[in-house]
């Protein structure tokens, strides 16, 4: 006797083998599963394939499935088995669907009486019921046997492990597929934090799929360790930017089986926040299944410890609001200073797996920049001189020369009043004319920080010689400082006593610089009279071959004048002659080959005819 249908979902990319190429390991988010079930409700319902596919991965996690998904399935014609589940299927799963694929029956009797190989048993199988075909349990079940006797692929044994779920199965039967499963989860392939099935993201949620759907019909636990169900989990989700409806739908019925099935159900934690301020250290964190989905948990914060690997906290309790997946903590009671730490998170609930999750969290504070002072040096004497709090201005924009030397000079402390040394400590001038920009990097010298810029070493080359009014301001940054300060101090007159243009700030659309080729020099022709000596040289040869001739008597007494192929072999071998002469002339290889083809044809062919003309006469003199 059948049970419930076959697990069909499993087969939404069984028409398209491709194999994910996966990013590293991130949670699957809320967002990441709103963006896939989009993506796969706006799917091409013409297309039988693709609707099925979009279909069964929106399925898969429990999402409804779009009604325009219908006419590709009342369109579906018999004229193969995947065709005819397909549309079944489609029926099934779109509210008031009715489909009915003329011939299907056929079609699926046809499968069912041959040997049939795993893919179409599976389609032949999920859709007997909706064609009306009764089925054969046991000889159905022999078959699947057959197939798990031998050489398998790890996609076709996942579709056998998920039609065989819906099946009565022997005592014998049961032992053979329970044997092929724990064969077939001793194939997961493991690379960095993740791990697949041969035949990518498809096969691989085909798998999973068959794995599990075999496992929950025997209410045994498959043979996957917990820590590969990590990394197949990680698989799944580094294809959750995908834009292909095929490998949406895996990703969506990979995790979608494992946030549903009652034997590895994993915790999935995601950071929520890199940093919290010490007004307010509120820490957050997600807490969900592999879908993205609020799960039953109890999370904790295990440890916090600082820079110095010191212990600050432990045992902190993380809650939630219904139905909320962000899990915080209120730190305030720890005093925890401004820093970075390592925090130590884990979390567990009933039927799941337990999940735990280290991380950098920086606790901010608010710094202020004190004991600011503008200096004017001429040499080691200050020349003029002013002292600023913050957030205020110069009270005057102060004057230098090139032959001077500027000075900016202060501290930086937290809110405790303990100094401190930011990432960055920079002070700017820029230009009030041009709005060209110099950053400066402040150093440390003692308690404060000093920046000092000699106008007549540095001015020409660090500023340009630009004279006019410089907007001075002051940047100081850090992970562990929120807000960043950004003071901006006043002006500064500065006068270049040899001043240049303007310097025209660079475009990235201002004209390249030209390209410039050097070619070799060509080398000294020879005297004329060398030319002239070698070519008499050459040309000697064909003058003692004409006299040579002339002695012995040579003439054209036997010329056929009457046969036409005697004056096209002649012709076309002066044609060729007169050729090779035009190439060394002016001609290229090309352009050579492109005549010399032709000719080459004619002068065979009238040759061939002339040689048998001249050696039938010599037979009838003869």
């Amino acid at each position: 006797m059948m049970r419930s249908g076959v697990s069909a979902i499993v087969v939404a990319v069984c028409f398209a083998v491709v194999a994910a190429s996966p990013t590293a390991s991130a949670a699957f988010t809320s967002r990441n599963r709103e963006k896939l079930v989009s993506l796969l409700k706006g799917a091409d319902a013409s297309n039988l394939e693709h609707a099925f596919a979009a279909a069964s991965g929106l399925h898969a996690i429990g999402a409804d499935v779009p009604k325009g998904f219908c006419k590709a399935a009342q369109a579906a014609k018999a004229d193969s088995i995947k065709s005819v589940y397909y549309a079944s299927q489609l029926g099934q799963w779109v509210q008031g669907c009715k489909v009915n694929v003329q011939g299907g029956k056929k079609v699926v009797e046809d499968v069912l009486a041959s040997a049939g190989d795993a893919i179409s048993l599976h389609h032949a199988l999920g859709a007997a019921k909706s064609v009306g075909v009764s089925v054969n349990t046991a000889d159905v079940l022999a078959k699947f046997e057959a197939i798990a006797d031998g050489d398998y692929s790890a996609r076709a044994a996942g579709y056998v492990l998920d039609a065989v779920s819906s099946l009565e199965l022997t005592p014998g039967a049961k032992e053979t597929f329970s044997d092929m499963a724990e064969a077939l989860a001793a194939q997961a392939e493991v690379f960095g934090n993740s791990a697949k099935f041969d035949g990518g993201i498809t096969a691989t949620a085909v798998v999973v799929r068959g794995v599990y759907a075999f496992a929950t019909s025997i209410d045994t636990k498959p043979d996957i360790d917990e820590k590969t169900v990590r990394q197949l989990v990680n698989y799944f989700s580094s294809s959750r930017d995908t834009h292909n409806v095929v490998h949406a739908a895996a990703v969506l019925l990979g995790l979608g089986t494992f946030a549903s099935n009652k034997f590895h159900n994993p915790i999935v934690l995601t950071r929520e926040v890199a940093s919290v301020h010490s007004s307010s250290p509120v820490y957050k964190i997600h807490v969900t299944n592999a879908i993205g989905q609020n799960i039953k948990a109890e999370a904790t914060i295990k440890e916090i410890r600082s820079s110095s690997k010191s212990k600050v906290g432990s045992d902190i309790a993380l809650a939630a609001a219904t139905d909320s997946t962000v899990y915080t903590a209120n730190l305030a009671s720890l005093k925890l200073p401004r820093g970075i730490y390592t925090v130590k998170v884990s979390a567990s609930g009933a039927g799941a797996l337990s999940a735990s999750l280290e991380q950098s969290l920086a606790v901010t504070a608010a710094a202020t920049v004190s004991d600011m002072t503008i200096s004017v040096l001429d040499g080691s004497v200050v020349a003029e001189s002013e002292t600023v709090s913050h957030p205020k201005k110069l009270s005057k924009a102060l004057a230098a020369d090139d032959s001077q030397a500027l000075r900016v000079s202060f501290a930086v402390k937290d809110d405790t009043g303990a100094d401190v040394t930011p990432h960055q400590a920079v002070v700017r001038l820029t230009h009030a004319a041009t709005g060209a920009e110099v950053q400066f990097q402040a150093t440390r010298s003692g308690k404060a920080f000093v920046f000092d810029l000699d106008l007549a070493d540095d001015g020409e080359d660090v500023l340009g010689s630009l004279s006019g009014d410089y907007k001075l301001s002051v940047v100081v940054g850090d992970v562990t400082i929120s807000p960043a300060i950004v003071w901006d101090l006043g002006a500064v007159t500065i006068t270049f006593h040899k001043t240049a243009p303007p310097a025209k700030q660079p475009s990235r659309f201002d004209p390249k610089p030209e390209i410039k080729h050097l070619f070799r020099e060509p080398e000294s022709r020879p005297p004329v009279i060398v030319s002239f000596v070698f070519t008499a040289i050459v040309v000697a040869p064909i003058l003692v071959l004409l006299v040579l001739w002339a002695g012995v008597g040579a003439n054209i007494s036997y010329f056929p004048w009457s046969n036409i192929n005697a004056f096209l072999f002649h012709g076309s071998l002066g044609a060729i002659l007169l050729l090779y002469v035009t190439f060394w002339l002016q001609l290229n290889i090309f352009e050579c080959l492109m005549y010399l083809t032709p000719l080459s044809a004619l002068l065979v062919f009238s040759g061939r005819n002339l040689l048998r003309k001249l050696a039938n006469d010599r037979v009838k003199r003869e």
